[in-house]
């Protein structure tokens, strides 16, 4: 029987928290039109986020509401996939970038107005972000690497 590594496990603990932190921020912070607050209002919860959110006192940046959790959710994907693979980067590429490519040319494709929504430079710098701090997590925790 072979128990998960510890880089494994703390890579699928770092995801975990880097998607609730960006899932909180979602739930707490950003306006309750989003599709997101139909789905929580369908499973009866609308009424604790509700309260929650009238019980906050305090405020954040722009950035942190509106694109740190797009950074926050490329980053947890990557280390996942990452770990999933082992952090065997040269095999996992295909996975490893899809979703972050993906969300930079959605991203890009808002300026020209080809993707609905609206282009947010500090997406692409929050998705930069996500994608340098997992890569640099792969990369050192890379299986082939001689340590």
């Amino acid at each position: 029987m072979t128990l998960i590594s510890p880089k494994r496990i703390t890579a699928f603990a770092i995801a975990l928290c880097a998607m609730s932190l960006g899932g909180a921020t979602y739930l707490l912070f950003r306006p309750t039109s989003l599709t997101l607050f139909s789905w929580i209002e369908k499973i009866n919860m609308l009424d604790y986020v509700d309260t929650v959110r009238e019980n906050i006192n305090f405020s954040l940046p722009g950035w942190v509401i509106y694109s740190l959790p797009d950074g926050l959710w490329i980053l947890s994907y990557m280390l996942v996939i990452g770990a999933i693979w082992d952090f065997d980067l040269k095999n996992s590429a295909p996975a490893l970038f899809f979703l972050p490519a993906l969300a930079l040319i959605s991203e890009l494709l808002q300026l020209p107005g080809i993707v609905p929504g609206t282009f947010d430079p500090g997406d692409i710098l929050a998705y930069a972000l996500g994608i340098t701090l997992a890569m640099v997590y792969i990369i050192k925790n890379n299986r082939y690497e001689k340590n």
